[in-house]
């Protein structure tokens, strides 16, 4: 579904240069829950960004459903974005609208009507959970239950892949375990393919199918890992551990 080969990402400054990715290759197919894991700084973002099609390497290939995407037309690479959906660490949710008119937002970007977006909003409020919510405000809501929103709002479009940039970091270990759930939920129900980064290989381990480590921008580890089916906090990052 999504293939990069031999990527490679850096930033510049007057001064410095900083090489965020080197050479990555990795596979990612339909249906797969993919974890990528790695301390702060090893180039995370940075590989999702370009694996969310918001970002291109600077050298390398990477292909999107067998389709170059350097080579794509401006149209067709908007219709492959169309196709993925975002779920943020900070939320980002717009604090001036309900937790309804969050969620029904990216169908009114795209032009559907509002009996439409909205139908189709209450039925993700309802699957997260939260329909007694509907027209309250983000800041009444906890952590969790925006968190829960912002699922809600990335399932709306129907997407075919969805991107988790760190969406428990800022969680306590009960909500972490609630939110971890929901994705796994998420995953059976609408057989959604899952990219996930987190620092914490506990969550990874308690959810994905396949697991690249990061360091230094550099693939250490790629390959299955065992699922477990007990939530255990940790920050451990061994990969003899997973």
């Amino acid at each position: 579904m999504l293939e990069l080969i031999q990527v490679s990402k850096s930033f510049k400054s007057k001064f410095t240069k900083q090489n965020a990715l080197i050479d990555i290759s990795l596979k990612i197919h339909e249906g797969d829950i993919f974890g990528i894991v790695g301390k702060s700084g090893v180039g995370k973002s940075t590989l999702l960004n370009i694996l969310s099609l918001q970002m291109l390497p600077d050298s390398g290939t990477f292909l999107f459903k067998n389709q170059k995407v350097d080579s794509l037309k401006k149209i067709q690479k908007q219709k492959m974005i169309d196709e993925t959906s975002f779920i943020f660490q900070d939320f980002s949710l717009l604090y001036n609208l309900t937790i309804l008119e969050n969620i029904a937002l990216p169908l009114k970007l795209r032009g559907i009507s509002k009996e439409e977006r909205l139908k189709k909003a209450k039925l993700m409020l309802e699957f997260v959970g939260l329909l007694d919510k509907q027209d309250a405000y983000p800041i009444k809501l906890s952590g969790g239950e925006v968190q829960r929103i912002s699922i809600a709002r990335a399932l709306v479009t129907e997407p075919k892949i969805l991107y988790l940039d760190e969406p428990t970091s800022s969680l306590d270990e009960a909500t972490t375990l609630d939110i971890l759930n929901i994705i796994k939920e998420v995953h059976q129900k609408f057989n959604i393919t899952i990219i996930l980064v987190s620092h914490q290989m506990s969550a990874i381990k308690y959810i994905c199918t396949r697991v690249l480590l990061l360091e230094q921008g550099k693939i250490k580890r790629l390959g299955p890992i065992q699922n477990s089916n007990d939530f255990k906090p940790t920050y451990d990052l061994l990969w003899e551990e997973a």
